[in-house]
């Protein structure tokens, strides 16, 4: 990986690494149904929803969301669901911890009067709390959203403060459609759809720009990316970075459709088909098979260190020793990009402050 990051001058994988909320490639489409989200948002007794299939973006929509937030006004909870939930009793605990005060050890109304009372002061300062919710579609009832339903029938009777996004795959939008109460609730919801054929081409130009490298994906070689990903942001992502390994590998900064369908054996372990690739009006006459025929191991007579090139169909199985003054900065944690600490997902360490 040390000649990868070397050969396009980069610190990090192009591709893969998170980026930060301001830099969020968004179509024409999306940002105008975003911006509507966000405008209703802002305001309390709120529900939206935000769904979509696995690997369209919806998370780092979220930490979008979650930045478009004004801090003057807004205090705002980003959490996740990591198992599922069939009853209700998981998001007040979540919401105790948040304010920073001791919930009883009893459940039920005793703890949600703790929180109610934190409401009271926010209504008191001006200010209107966000509550956003990633992998929502693992609350599976509707019981486990009566939490929710609840703040927000209370907020019906009295003041006004928190309002609520939900995100997850289209189960919990179906969820919510279906069920009166919970219908009832919601106030907008939109759809992640994968992108189009041209996205997905303008997707891979805005990473390369970002990036600041100096690379070309031919149009040929990005229509055969969105034809083996159908759009799913995360496979385009896997796709273009092995593409990228390729081409380092072979010493090459234009991606071409061979060097597509070859890095698209390291996805699911895939092999190089040995027929060849139809490349506009010719066709290339060298089997892939041939191109990427392992290199012979060294003899034991010479040093054991292999370059990336020798280590044949598999460039990352192996790398080259490097001693600790040489070696590339390590990644900074994958969970505090876009300056979200993992703890605030849990707990009570809010990300932003009231003033």
């Amino acid at each position: 990986m040390t000649k990868f990051f070397d050969y396009w001058k980069v610190e990090r994988s192009v591709f893969l690494r998170p980026v930060e909320p301001s830099d969020l490639y968004l179509t024409e489409g999306l940002r105008a149904d975003l911006d509507r989200l966000i405008l209703l948002t802002r305001q309390p007794q709120i529900l939206t929803l935000v769904t979509g299939s696995k690997g369209t973006g919806k998370s780092s929509i979220l930490k979008w969301i979650h930045g478009n937030m004004p801090v003057s006004t807004h205090e705002t909870l980003l959490t996740t669901m990591i198992s599922a939930e069939k009853t209700s009793g998981w998001l007040t605990p979540r919401l105790g911890e948040f304010f920073g005060v001791p919930l009883p050890v009893a459940a039920g109304d005793n703890q949600l009067r703790s929180v109610v009372a934190q409401f009271d002061e926010l209504i008191d300062e001006k200010r209107n709390l966000v509550v956003i919710i990633d992998a929502a579609h693992l609350g599976e009832t509707s019981a486990a959203w009566q939490e929710v339903t609840g703040l927000m029938s209370l907020q019906a009777l009295a003041g006004a403060c928190v309002s609520f996004v939900l995100c997850g795959e289209p189960f919990i939008r179906e969820l919510f459609a279906t069920t009166p109460e919970l219908a009832t609730a919601m106030s907008f919801a939109i759809e992640i759809l994968p992108l189009t054929a041209e996205s997905t081409s303008s997707y891979i130009t805005h990473r390369l720009r970002i990036a600041e490298i100096n690379a070309e994906f031919t149009p040929e070689s990005t229509a055969l990316i969105f034809a083996t990903t159908k759009g799913i942001i995360a496979k385009i992502n896997a796709l273009a970075e092995n593409c990228l390994m390729e081409c380092c590998h072979l010493g090459t900064r234009v991606v071409t459709p061979e060097i597509v369908h070859a890095a698209s054996r390291y996805i699911g372990g895939k092999q190089p088909s040995s027929n060849p690739i139809l490349v506009g009006p010719g066709t290339l006459t060298t089997p892939l098979t041939a191109i990427y025929k392992p290199t012979p191991p060294k003899s034991s007579a010479q040093p054991s260190t292999q370059s990336p090139e020798a280590v044949g169909d598999h460039p990352q199985a192996q790398q080259p020793a490097v001693t600790p003054k040489d070696a590339a900065p390590a990644d900074p944690p994958a969970q505090e990009a876009a300056g979200i600490k993992l703890a605030s997902l849990f707990k009570s360490e809010a990300t932003r402050r009231r003033q």
